[in-house]
Formats: C-alpha cells, structure tokens, sequence
C-alpha cells in the first residue's frame, strides 16, 4: 500500500515540475503554456518507458552477444559462449516494479494532458 502512495505523491511532483517550468519559462502563465512545458515531463517518460520496453523485449540482448562473441574471436578467446552465460543479459537487469511504476507515471501523465486538453479546447 505505501507504493500505491508514493507512485501517487510522485505523479504531483510531475505536475509540479511542469508548473515550475512554466514559471522558468519566458511565456504567459496560462493554460496552453501549462499543457506545453507538462508535454515536457511528460516526453521523458515516455522516452524512457519506450526504451524500457524495448530492453525488456530483449531485443538488444542478441547484439550484445554478438559483440561479445565477435570480440572473443578477434582476441583468439574461443569460449565465449561461457562468458556470454555467466554475465546477465540486459534484459534481466529492468526491475519489473519500476519499468511498471514508470508506464504508470507516462500514462497517468498522458491522461492530465488529455483531459487539460479537452479542458483548454470547451
């Protein structure tokens, strides 16, 4: 239960930066400048989820062994196949409980924008 609350503390503090980067920034202090500068934290998130997701669908996992594997034979090292299976893959690294704690920021995010969006456009 404390995680459901700081994940909800943690989305105010979103909200709040992007006030502080209204307040930055050389605009007018309206709605549109709000919905930008939020857009702003709200892009990194998901830049950061996309990414996440794409490490967590192991995609870079077979690159990374193909280096690996290209390396031990240009170092005449033939037993890369144990490295490779000693060392966790990069897939293994994301910790499932914050690749899900920032989907939710990005799409609790995206929601405030939509509904400010619809607000700013009535």
């Amino acid at each position: 239960m404390v995680y459901i609350k700081n994940k909800w503390i943690f989305l105010l503090f979103n909200v709040f930066i992007g006030f502080v980067i209204l307040l930055l920034s050389t605009s007018p202090i309206n709605l549109r400048f709000f919905i930008d500068s939020l857009f702003y934290v709200t892009i990194v998130y998901i830049i950061l989820m996309l990414l996440l997701f794409i490490i967590r669908g192991r995609f870079f996992d077979g690159i990374i062994w193909s280096f690996r594997r290209f390396g031990s034979i240009m170092s005449k090292n033939r037993d890369y196949l144990e490295e490779a299976e000693g060392s966790p893959k990069l897939s293994e690294r994301i910790n499932l409980p914050f690749y899900r704690f920032i989907a939710f920021q990005t799409f609790a995010l995206l929601i405030i924008l939509v509904l400010l969006l619809i607000l700013y456009y009535m």
